[in-house]
């Protein structure tokens, strides 16, 4: 058994760290170069693509399907909502009356225009009757050509033509007018084309103050389509009118009579008691 050994007593705060020995180098035991260090790989080009999830919703919920969810478990799935499209306006608005009413007021024009036709003294018999027809078959015609104008000025508005049957009437209505103003007989100046001057221009503000009261079109640019678009159909009309006129009138050539043919000229006989020895 070993004896006791004294001990002493170390204060904690006087303990010093023991050196430690320094490490010896190993020896190798065969001299062989080593090989260099490798150096690291150059980086690589990568293609700069959106991450896989940047186009959804950073709250959306992928656990769940709703069309799964609709067949399986039998839940109604809200579907999403159309789109709320802005509605097309009509360009015949109704208003101040139905088609009745303008109908109406258009025959009661038309009648007044054929009868202060038929009242000039320049007109008589057979001419008479001609104009009147002329004025009834001008009036429904440019009737026509005017609803034309309407629908064209509505494609131009990109809107939709509305009430074919009102636009009808109350453009015969405002054709009807231009066509009694246009028959009246008015000699204010004394000067026949300075008369007839005025008188259109009477007749087509008739004519222009019914359309833009019927239709309600005191804007500039609706106001022009119509009238302008019923102008050039009406100049079209009017010049095949023209043309057809010109190509009736028009005499053909005629052709110089053939000379006649002359005959030569027959001696006449000898008379029997002329002749010597007779």
């Amino acid at each position: 058994m070993s004896e006791g050994k004294d001990t002493y007593g170390v204060e904690p705060g006087d303990a010093a760290p023991s050196p430690q020995p320094a490490s010896e180098p190993k020896q190798r035991l065969i001299d062989v170069p080593l090989p260099p260090p490798s150096k690291p790989a150059p980086p690589q080009g990568r293609i700069e693509a959106p991450a896989l999830l940047a186009d959804f919703e950073e709250d959306a919920d992928f656990d769940k399907d709703p069309e799964l969810d609709r067949i399986v478990m039998g839940k109604p799935v809200k579907e999403p909502e159309p789109e709320k499209k802005t509605p097309v306006e009509d360009f015949v608005q109704p208003g101040l009356g139905p088609p009745k009413v303008w109908a109406i007021v258009g025959v009661i024009l038309l009648v007044a225009a054929m009868i202060a036709t038929g009242m000039q003294p320049a007109f008589s018999g057979l001419q008479r009757l001609l104009q009147i027809l002329f004025v009834l078959y001008s009036t429904l015609l440019h009737t026509g050509t005017g609803v034309v104008a309407v629908f064209i000025a509505a494609t131009l508005l990109s809107t939709r033509l509305g009430s074919f049957e009102l636009a009808a009437a109350r453009m015969f209505a405002a054709v009807g007018a231009f066509s009694l103003m246009l028959s009246l007989q008015m000699s204010l100046f004394g000067v026949l084309w300075l008369d007839r001057i005025f008188v259109l221009l009477l007749a087509s503000a008739a004519y222009v103050l019914l359309v833009a009261s019927t239709f309600n079109l005191w804007k500039k640019h609706p106001l022009a389509y119509v009238v302008g678009s019923h102008f050039f159909l009406w100049l079209i009309v009017a010049i095949g009118l023209l043309l057809t006129g010109a190509a009736g009138t028009a005499q053909p050539a005629t052709k110089a009579p053939a000379p006649a043919v002359q005959t030569p000229a027959v001696k006449p006989a000898a008379n029997p008691a002329t002749l010597p020895g007779g």
